[in-house]
């Protein structure tokens, strides 16, 4: 049954995706290798799997993203509509919260080392609807509020109207404690370095509070990546201290993907079979325990390659590439405060996805994944209407605006690099 439904619906987007007009063709050549390309791999990573029955719905999951992506492209090509973005996180961030307060499995417990007394005033938790033996674990809320806060922080930053910035601040207040109350440590470190950036998007003197961020990031990263011989004899990163000997377990699961990509460097393992391939091949029950379940490789970029293999994670950084650059340019040419703060919201949520992914995952084909194509759709479509706007400026110079007139001072020179 999902096998026919998933392949028309494959179909369908190809089909969308190769009309000659569109949205879609107004991109540059690089969107669309990479999008095509991960569609491509993602097809390919059928092959090697073990279970249809999980890969299939990450499949599905991908091509409902890129659906998304595609649909977003069409949705947003008038400015008018790109402006009623702002009211999205608004929308959308309340029912991530009531729902997560609902069928989330809280650490009542202490499980990660904090009691927080609030836990005592949620309700109790309530099973999945289509799986009554479980619950929604922390860090698959977690990601979704990091990488919707800035969205919505972005809103009481820069959004025209009153009624926007009056329940955006609020609300990102709310978010910021169900963040806290997930304990994740690496949602704590993407909402963080996102907010910065875009704090720094509105106000370009306090660049100066990255530097601490990034002194620390960089501590995490190269003790966590970093080769164990030059390492050994570094303190711990407070992150690390904290989760002990979890963090140590973190390392050997990455150890055993990269040992997969190794093996499987062209097709992957096949979607979402991490688990199953850890424990048949590599000892994962040995190394981790017979009790322990690793649902994935706890790395973004890992997982990308033990899923889709060297050439989707390729796909996969030339998107992030495509992203970062269009959000740039998307700030930079923005006409108004909004339509600026609409792009640094949507731009700054994918940098939470990405740092989020450094020590967990929110895979592609994973249900809260579709939440990264929409970010990359409002990204681009807001690049591509900057961009037109300069290229009629440019063109007409004496019809509408003139570019001396806009933020960012240098109109012409930004749209000719």
């Amino acid at each position: 049954m999902l096998l026919p439904l998933g392949l028309a619906i494959t179909g369908l987007l190809l089909a969308r995706m190769t009309l000659p007009r569109g949205r879609w063709w107004e991109l540059p050549k690089a969107w669309r290798i990479a999008v095509l390309g991960l569609l491509v791999t993602a097809l390919i990573g059928l092959l090697p799997s073990i279970d249809l029955d999980v890969s299939l719905p990450r499949l599905y999951g991908i091509v409902l993203g890129i659906a998304t992506f595609v649909v977003l492209l069409d949705v947003l090509a008038v400015e008018r509509r790109l402006l009623l973005v702002a009211w999205l996180p608004l929308l959308i961030t309340p029912l991530i919260i009531a729902a997560g307060l609902a069928i989330t499995e809280w650490p009542t417990g202490g499980g990660k080392g904090v009691v927080i007394p609030l836990y005592a005033w949620l309700p109790a938790t309530v099973a999945l609807p289509y799986d009554p033996n479980r619950s929604v674990n922390p860090n698959k809320l977690a990601a979704p509020l990091a990488m919707l806060l800035p969205l919505v922080l972005a809103t009481g930053l820069f959004a025209r109207g009153w009624l926007q910035r009056i329940l955006g601040w609020p609300l990102a207040l709310v978010g910021c404690v169900m963040l806290f109350l997930t304990q994740s440590r690496s949602a704590y470190v993407a909402c963080v370095g996102a907010l910065l950036i875009l704090v720094i998007v509105r106000w370009r003197r306090s660049w100066l509070l990255v530097v601490p961020y990034a002194i620390f990031l960089t501590w995490v990263i190269l003790y966590s990546f970093g080769p164990s011989a030059a390492v050994n004899g570094w303190p711990a990163p407070p992150m690390a201290a904290e989760l002990g000997p979890q963090f140590e377990e973190r390392r050997v699961i990455w150890d055993i993907a990269i040992s997969m990509v190794q093996d499987f460097p062209f097709t992957g393992i096949g979607l979402g079979t991490f688990p199953q391939v850890a424990d048949q091949l590599y000892g994962h029950a040995l190394l981790m325990g017979a009790q322990t379940e690793t649902p994935h490789a706890h790395n973004l970029f890992l997982e990308t390659a033990v899923d889709l293999g060297l050439p989707g994670l390729g796909f996969f950084v030339l998107l992030g590439v495509c992203a970062a650059r269009a959000a740039w340019r998307a700030i930079s040419l923005a006409r108004t405060a909004q339509l600026r703060g609409d792009a640094a919201g949507a731009g700054c949520g994918l940098v939470a996805y990405y740092l989020f992914g450094l020590t967990d995952t929110i895979g592609l084909g994973e249900k809260p994944g579709i939440l990264f194509w929409a970010l990359l759709g409002i990204v681009a479509a807001s690049a591509r209407l900057a961009e037109q706007r300069v290229s009629v400026a440019l063109d007409q110079p004496n019809a509408g605006e003139e570019p001396a007139q806009d933020h960012s001072g240098t109109l012409a020179a930004a749209a000719r690099q």
